[in-house]
């Protein structure tokens, strides 16, 4: 089988899966090549097909493979795309450039099962659990930047660090400073209202995983019955916006 008509059905189902939580830690299988392999050759030549497309076209952005395995007639189930190759490249040429083409797939692959024409590809796939986002959290950070109504604020350099545990974020400088926060995972942005006395500071936060660690930036408001930001730019008069870093464990 040259090409795989129906394969963005099975790209559209991995971008759209819902969460659903395990009891015991799904594992991604050590050996990739192993999954290749049928007793069918007619089933090992539609893995490695589906196989390589992810690696080159999906991962690897390679756009100008495309039509070595999708046939022009492709159909399309992710609401957001239109059928067909050319709607395809389209779409993801806009979404990725191309990188380096991996001998292996780098998303956690589980499982590669093949039937007739059909081939599915299983990713592990780690959500947050919106009772332990929180957790997720917990560290020593280090402070980045602090931006007070837009701009650069001078105290930035009396913050020694940040310090989130047990449901509070505190910051260090010449005393703690300790404030209870709740978080809300499922807003885009995610919701952070932080509670260092009676008064609640409503917020938003993001997090982004790096190779050396973890970013997270927090933007709230100081003012009297502040409204929640929007954005991370912190512009206005009372907005307040910090980035913090916390480095991987070795």
């Amino acid at each position: 089988m040259k090409t795989l008509a129906s394969l963005c059905g099975l790209v559209a189902a991995l971008v759209v899966a819902p969460v659903a939580w395990a009891q015991v830690a799904v594992q991604p299988a050590a050996d990739q090549q192993a999954l290749l392999v049928s007793a069918d050759a007619r089933l090992a030549a539609n893995k490695r097909l589906v196989y390589d497309f992810w690696r080159e076209v999906f991962e690897g952005g390679h756009m100008e493979f495309a039509d070595k395995y999708m046939a022009e007639s492709y159909i399309q189930h992710n609401p957001n795309v239109p059928s067909g190759r050319a709607a395809f490249v389209d779409f993801f040429t806009r979404m990725r450039k191309p990188a380096a083409i991996e001998p292996r797939i780098k998303a956690p692959l589980v499982a590669i099962v093949a039937e007739g024409d059909l081939v599915v590809l299983s990713f592990a796939r780690e959500g947050v659990d919106p009772k332990d986002a929180a957790k997720k959290l917990e560290g020593t950070y280090e402070v980045l930047e602090v931006l007070a109504g837009g701009k650069p604020d001078p105290k930035k350099d009396e913050v020694k660090s940040v310090e989130i545990k047990d449901g509070q974020i505190i910051i260090k400088a010449k005393r703690d400073e300790p404030a209870k926060f709740t978080l809300d995972p499922s807003k885009k942005p995610g919701h952070i209202d932080i509670s260092p006395g009676k008064e609640k500071l409503p917020g938003i936060y993001a997090v982004k995983e790096t190779d050396k660690g973890t970013e997270l930036t927090i933007a709230f408001s100081m003012a009297d019955k502040a409204e929640r930001p929007k954005d991370f730019k912190g512009a206005g008069k009372e907005d307040v916006v910090m980035k913090l870093f916390r480095k991987k464990a070795q």
